[in-house]
């Protein structure tokens, strides 16, 4: 890894134990349960130090901002709907 980069570790206890086990032994079991990390963290490395942080699941958030964009009218489609070929001449409804 060249000077600069970031390399970025997804560890789950489940599917990657060992190096879970590593996190733990490493960091100390009290410490990231003080910090609230729970048991999915991010390893994240950069120049001068690692960075351990909580793990967040895919689309966190993303109702709540659908409903705050509701909420204030913003919600709307960019464009207008077009139907294509395949929708004029092939779709059929069941």
């Amino acid at each position: 890894m060249a000077h600069g980069d970031v390399m970025q570790a997804a560890v789950n206890p489940q599917l990657l134990g060992a190096r879970y086990a590593f996190c733990k032994a490493i960091c100390g079991w009290a410490l990231l349960e003080q910090a609230g990390l729970g048991e999915d963290v991010v390893l994240r490395a950069t120049p001068g130090r690692i960075v351990i942080e909580a793990a967040r699941a895919p689309r966190a958030g993303w109702a709540d901002a659908a409903k705050a964009m509701h909420a204030a009218g913003d919600d709307a489609l960019v464009d207008a709907p077009t139907s294509t070929r395949f929708d004029r001449e092939e779709w059929e409804w069941r």
